[in-house]
């Protein structure tokens, strides 16, 4: 399950114009297995200098029976090779409805592993478990893979096309 609400992100203080920056945010369900969904919608622009805490809310809650406990929240980070990324802010309960993040505290870390994890077609057939710590199906004439050793994530760029409809793995 993907969380669907979009982050609402707010200053909770003026910006410096001489050195502020735009970021976005983007948030993460996650099982007490640690299995971790796609992010959320990304999130309005905010402009924010050194120093500025950003308030985030608006986290969709998560279905019963699914095992969700927590959340992920990432940011965007610009490299110096002009790369914009997605990077690791903070974890935390799913109860939580405002988290607070600043930068000074909290600073971000890797990039988000999950930004191109697709939860597997409903119309799956045929699920084959694969030496390489893969699973594949098929639905149709789709031949479809999940993420090595996350049974939960089948990304679209991982599937097949083939000529004809698909019997059997």
């Amino acid at each position: 399950e993907q969380p669907g609400n979009k982050p609402v992100v707010a200053a909770n203080s003026a910006v410096d114009e001489a050195t502020k920056e735009t970021v976005l945010y983007a948030y993460t369900f996650v099982t007490q297995y640690d299995e971790e969904t796609a992010p959320s919608p990304i999130s309005d622009p905010l402009e924010v200098s050194p120093g500025v805490v950003v308030n985030v809310t608006n986290f969709s809650v998560p279905a019963l029976g699914r095992n969700i406990d927590r959340m992920r929240l990432y940011r965007t980070e610009t490299s110096t090779l002009a790369s914009t990324d997605l990077y690791f802010v903070a974890e935390f309960p799913v109860s939580n409805l405002v988290y607070n993040h600043d930068l000074a505290t909290h600073p971000i870390q890797e990039i988000i592993p999950t930004r191109d994890y697709d939860i597997p077609p409903a119309a799956l057939k045929g699920i084959t478990s694969m030496p390489n710590g893969m699973m594949a199906a098929y639905d149709g004439k789709t031949l479809r893979f999940c993420e090595p050793y996350r049974p939960h994530a089948w990304p679209i760029k991982y599937e097949l096309i083939t000529d004809f409809e698909i019997m059997g793995l």
